[in-house]
């Protein structure tokens, strides 16, 4: 035998070789194939009003069902039904993934009712339970009964929304009475997910919340007001309700939720900027720069007090209101533990010459014009008020105003509590003895409403 003869005939054994062991393979697959339905666990069930929760896992990937028959008339339902839902009184189904729990609602159920619950499951291989199986299934349940089922109606009221630079308030109605919740979520650029109703009902990942009752007597209407956002930033609004009877905007309890009815609510809004109409600046020692708010009197007063700038007058005609009152080389005397805050008694003056100076006094005891007034007697050409609030009331200072008919005649000034302690305990330590400031009212409020807003933030009027 030649040794290519040899050759063709070793490969033909290997050839032969590998089709035989290809024959076996197949036939070890065929045989060990899988031919066993999955293992399902039904993990809880929980019955509603008109429907029940039932909670599900398979030990592969597959398909699973759960059906409801009343009690009264109830079978086995066949492989048939429990893989299309036809001729059951509730049906719920899924893809399965292996170890993965699934809540089918199985609806819709009347209320007060007995209904045997059977489930059934398939793996990716189509092995299915039998009928028996599905017979083992078997549980009893009785749904709740009630009286109202019907979900309340919710929808904002005109003007839906008003925004201020660090808050909104939100005006909201039902059809009914109930508590309604709302809240922000921030939008970065690629909008927000809806909330789901426990996020909206217990504050959490939210930006801003807040609640409200809804009454007859209101004609179930209301508003709240969401506190603590950004300013000049994009927010969704959201809310949820209930009416007196328990029931929700997205069908629940009687009903399976219905997500789009929180969704429906998504409101966009955009918070306002802060424009700071007064600044006040510390020259020396300095500079440090402290945001203020002028009293509404600032307004009817001229762009100047005291001395103006070499070689100028301080105008009183009406070209002075069309400027940005300036206050430069002011010094600063401070009567912070003066025993009234300024309000009664004695008021050390000011010293002749030398000035303008500005008076700094303790918010409290009396009205803002009542301390501006003595402030005035006293020889100080502004006032500095410093607030005693640690937190700003609605998270802005007040607007100090005097009564209608009344014009203390200096400009005037509020300032934060954190900001007044902070320039009080450098005029403290400081050894020329009083600290000097620049102040501008870069813009000129306009007078609004009480709690209307424009660019400058809210109005928050106060006397005192």
């Amino acid at each position: 035998m030649t040794s290519n003869s040899t050759a063709v005939t070793l490969k033909t054994c290997e050839q032969a070789m590998l089709a035989f062991l290809t024959l076996l393979w197949l036939r070890l697959t065929v045989c060990t194939a899988d031919t066993t339905p999955p293992v399902l666990q039904i993990e809880d069930t929980q019955p509603f009003i008109f429907h029940a929760l039932v909670t599900v896992r398979l030990n592969e990937n597959g398909f699973v069902s759960c059906a409801a028959l009343e009690t009264a008339t109830s079978y086995t339902p066949s492989i048939s039904q429990m893989k299309t839902g036809t001729g059951l009184d509730g049906y719920d189904s899924a893809s399965a993934v292996a170890n993965t729990y699934y809540n089918l609602v199985v609806a819709v159920l009347s209320p007060a009712t007995l209904y045997d619950l059977y489930c059934y499951a398939e793996d990716s291989f189509v092995n299915g339970f039998t009928l028996s199986q599905i017979a083992a299934t078997r549980q009893v349940i009785a749904t709740a009964s009630g009286g109202d089922y019907v979900a309340p109606v919710f929808s904002y009221l005109p003007p839906n929304f008003v925004v201020e630079s660090t808050a909104v308030t939100v005006y909201v109605q039902l059809n009914e009475d109930g508590t309604v919740w709302c809240v922000a979520r921030e939008d970065t650029g690629s909008g927000t997910i809806t909330p789901t109703s426990a996020e909206i009902l217990l504050n959490t990942n939210v930006a801003a919340w807040a609640t409200t009752t809804v009454q007859a007597s209101q004609n179930y209407q209301s508003s709240m007001r969401l506190a603590g956002l950004s300013e000049g930033t994009t927010y969704d609004l959201y809310c949820f309700a209930q009416d007196a009877a328990g029931n929700y905007i997205d069908g629940t309890p009687a009903l399976a939720s219905d997500p789009s009815k929180i969704s429906a609510t998504r409101l966009p809004f955009q918070t306002l900027s802060i424009f700071i109409p007064s600044t006040l600046i510390v020259t020396a020692p300095g500079p440090l720069q402290y945001p203020v708010k002028p009293a509404a009197w600032n307004t009817f007063l001229p762009a100047c007090t005291g001395d103006p700038l070499p070689g100028e007058r301080c105008e009183r005609d009406a070209e002075s209101w069309q400027k940005a009152p300036q206050y430069p080389n002011h010094k600063l005397i401070s009567l912070d533990s003066h025993p009234s805050d300024g309000c009664f008694g004695y008021l050390p003056p000011a010293a002749p010459g030398g000035g303008p100076f500005v008076l700094l006094l303790r918010r409290g005891k009396c009205a803002f014009a009542q301390k501006a007034r003595r402030a005035r007697s006293a020889g100080y050409d502004a006032l500095l008020v410093v607030d005693q609030q640690p937190v700003q009331y609605l998270s802005t200072l007040p607007d100090m105003i005097a009564d209608s008919d009344d014009n203390p005649g200096i400009p005037s000034w509020i300032l934060g509590k954190t900001d007044g302690n902070a320039l009080l305990s450098m005029l403290a330590s400081y050894t020329g003895g009083y600290v000097t400031l620049d102040i501008t009212d870069a813009y000129r409020m306009p007078a609004l409403g009480i709690y209307q807003s424009d660019i400058f933030g809210q109005r928050v009027y106060m006397k005192q």
